[in-house]
């Protein structure tokens, strides 16, 4: 399921990555991984938009193709957006274009800092990276584009990336546990993405979307040490994205399977 709701829990944000039986916590040291003392979650909350899919409409893109032949991102109308909606907070995908890399390195990344919005960089899993396709340059499939399915590398980059706009305080990894997705990230993966963000930025969270379906005490456990938050995108009713009924028993459920199992 490759899009989802706006509106972000930060209840599992703050918990996930403290998440650990008394018998694991003996036999591993968790590190500190609160989301709040760590800046991903702003004070009073994280106030986002991300657009596209099961959400509101797409990608702000500027409407006459560049030179490249490519519907940029319209970074500036995107800020004013976004700053209109007291957003403090942008998932900036990348993923619709090959040029969406450039686009948040060069354009939106300063105008966001300038304009106090922080930004979590949003990438696409091996289910969401078609493979190259031979009918041209225009039409190679969608990926996250230039390091694809390398999180390693992207972990390099987006750190170091950090350091230059320190508003990029987080990137994710979308349906990551879904399918085949998590045959990819398996302890020994995540430990080597991990050790190479934080050899540059120990303050850059790691994040990964989480449906209710997904946190199981198997789940939690195996994903504790590496990550350090989850987006939860809440589904209601036959999944629907717009059936609010179900969105305070969800997270009073996720409230309870995320309470620390353990004393610090």
């Amino acid at each position: 399921m490759r899009r989802w709701i706006a509106a972000l829990a930060a209840v599992a944000l703050v918990a996930v990555g403290q998440h650990a039986t008394v018998r694991e916590h003996q036999q591993q040291a968790f590190p500190d991984v609160k989301t709040r003392t760590k800046g991903i979650i702003p004070p009073g909350g994280v106030l986002s938009s991300k657009t596209g899919g099961n959400t509101i409409d797409a990608e702000l893109r500027e409407e006459t193709p560049r030179a490249d032949g490519r519907h940029h991102y319209d970074s500036r109308k995107l800020i004013e957006r976004l700053t209109a909606m007291h957003a403090n907070t942008y998932l900036f995908g990348i993923w619709e274009s090959p040029t969406d890399w450039d686009d948040l390195r060069s354009e939106f990344a300063p105008l966001a800092r300038a304009a106090g919005i922080d930004v979590w960089v949003d990438l696409v899993p091996p289910s969401e990276c078609q493979a190259d396709r031979p009918e041209g340059a225009y039409l190679e499939g969608y990926c996250s584009r230039p390091f694809k399915l390398d999180f390693i590398a992207w972990a390099r980059n987006i750190a170091t990336l950090s350091l230059q706009y320190p508003n990029i305080k987080a990137w994710q990894v979308d349906d990551f546990l879904a399918g085949e997705n998590a045959k990819l990230f398996t302890p020994d993966y995540l430990s080597k993405v991990k050790a190479t963000q934080d050899a540059i930025n120990p303050n850059l969270g790691l994040l990964t979307t989480m449906y209710h379906w997904d946190y199981s005490d198997a789940n939690l456990d195996r994903l504790a040490p590496y990550i350090d938050g989850a987006i939860f995108p809440y589904l209601g009713g036959a999944l629907s994205a717009s059936d609010s009924r179900y969105v305070a028993t969800q997270l009073d459920e996720l409230r309870a399977k995320l309470n620390p199992r353990h004393s610090t």
